[in-house]
């Protein structure tokens, strides 16, 4: 984050969020009187929008998957799209040890004929779990996140140049 006037200067990612909580809880954990710091699980692609006809990765973010610290874990969760009637289970598998992030890869395709999930330009995808810790809500909550599949380039309306060392240049993308 930073003070320009972009999305990354005001919003932290999701998984910035989680890793955040993940790291306060087990290395801060006296911080808090209940372990429900980490317990929100989200689930995202790591981003609002995705390119067609690629692989894609799906993201689990929540502490309490994480039973035992000394392995690293697996998650199973679905993965749909608004263009395809199967939705797909896909493992997510723990990113190091103890760290409550699950990641996983997936390929989506514009051709109904492939084997891999059906989402063309403009389709909704979507990767959901059950989230069996779920704080302040009954047990077994879906949780769910979107994205958008988006092949559109991005346009800049301005690009400018920070700052300029002997070892580094900053540039600002508008």
């Amino acid at each position: 984050m930073s003070y320009r006037n972009h999305i990354c200067a005001t919003v932290f990612t999701a998984e910035q969020i989680n890793r955040a909580r993940c790291a306060l809880l087990t290395y801060r954990s006296n911080l808090f009187e209940d372990d429900e710091a980490c317990s929100f699980g989200i689930a995202d692609f790591g981003s609002r929008d995705v390119l067609p006809d690629s692989v894609i990765s799906a993201y689990v973010y929540d502490c309490d998957l994480n039973t035992n610290s000394d392995i690293s874990e697996s998650v199973v969760v679905q993965v749909s799209s608004s263009e395809d009637a199967s939705p797909r289970s896909l493992t997510l598998f723990e990113q190091g040890t103890s760290s409550g992030v699950f990641r996983g890869e997936i390929a989506i395709t514009s051709d109904p004929k492939k084997f891999e999930l059906n989402a063309s330009e403009g389709a909704t995808i979507q990767v959901s779990y059950l989230d069996e810790n779920q704080p302040g809500e009954s047990n077994d909550v879906v949780v769910t996140g979107t994205a958008i599949v988006d092949g559109t380039p991005p346009t800049f309306t301005a690009i400018s140049i920070e700052q300029a060392g002997a070892n580094t240049l900053q540039i600002d993308v508008e």
